[in-house]
């Protein structure tokens, strides 16, 4: 199925993909339809949501936090730290809209806040230098 959504996107088509895990909440909920388009030029940006091959190649939707000439480093906006760096040729499409039972809206560059997420990740920082700290 990857090789088929990157083979339509890569041909200019857009398709909807099921957002299967958490690690984008709140801004897209666990079974979510996100849409996903082809990359303009010059390619993502800081903030986009892309969909891409990790380096094991399986599919994950996170956002861009630094964008390279070549590579990308991404994170999922309910996540603590990063992903390592993935070459731009890894990238299938650009998330530009969700669609959940509340209804379809557009992504933007801007994560979307919750308490919950922010709390947890809180929750984990002090966890972790809890643990340093022994």
């Amino acid at each position: 199925m990857v090789v088929l959504a990157t083979d339509i996107v890569r041909a200019g088509g857009a398709l909807r993909v099921r957002a299967r895990g958490g690690s984008m909440l709140p801004t897209i909920p666990r079974g979510a339809l996100v849409r996903i388009q082809p990359l303009l030029e010059p390619g993502p940006s800081k903030g986009d949501i892309v969909l891409a091959l990790t380096g094991d190649g399986e599919p994950v939707l996170h956002r861009v936090m630094m964008a390279f000439d070549h590579h990308l480093i991404l994170r999922g906006d309910a996540a603590l730290g990063g992903d390592p760096a993935i070459p731009l040729a890894q990238v299938i499409g650009l998330a530009t809209h969700v669609r959940d039972e509340a209804g379809e809206r557009a992504l933007t560059r801007s994560p979307r806040r919750s308490m919950a997420i922010t709390v947890l990740k809180l929750r984990r920082r002090v966890e972790r230098a809890v643990r340093r700290a022994r």
